[in-house]
């Protein structure tokens, strides 16, 4: 999910581009029916990623700052970072 903000071209994962659907037009509007509860974790997850990882690519200039500006988008930046590492460990 990071990587769509991070890589120029590395493409939307699905459930981002659903979440972003969902966000502006509302469930219904979307899919006509109730999401599944699963399916809504994983939008939620890939929208509040993508929101911290373009906020930290905004910010990183004044990291300072943004960290104190916006405590939870740092919890999830730095988890992300941890899992990177222990990926190519």
């Amino acid at each position: 999910m990071a990587d769509a903000v991070e890589k120029d071209d590395a493409p939307n994962p699905p459930e981002l581009v659903f979440g972003w659907l969902v966000e502006r037009w509302g469930a219904d509007a979307t899919i006509g029916s109730q999401i599944p509860a699963r399916l809504l974790g994983r939008m939620t997850t890939a929208v509040n990623v993508h929101a911290a990882m373009t906020s930290y690519r905004a910010g990183m200039y004044r990291l300072a700052d943004w960290a104190r500006s916006y405590p939870t988008y740092l919890d999830i930046v730095t988890r992300i970072r941890l899992m990177r590492q222990e990926q190519n460990a």
